[in-house]
């Protein structure tokens, strides 16, 4: 399986460059765009935490 995707691959990059080129700024837009939801969720998640901690705090003392 692994040595047909890695034929693929190979002729599909000697033959069309230009969508070779293409497809790969895509995989990396799309992996730097996941990644930076993916962070702004956890520290959107993490900033209310320590939102609601503190607001405890402060109610019992």
């Amino acid at each position: 399986m692994y040595s047909a995707i890695e034929e693929f691959l190979r002729t599909f990059n000697v033959n069309y460059p230009l969508v070779w080129a293409l497809l790969v700024m895509a995989i990396v837009a799309v992996t730097s765009l996941t990644l930076y939801l993916f962070w702004e969720l956890v520290l959107r998640l993490l900033s209310a935490g320590n939102a609601s901690r503190r607001s405890r705090s402060k109610e019992q003392g």
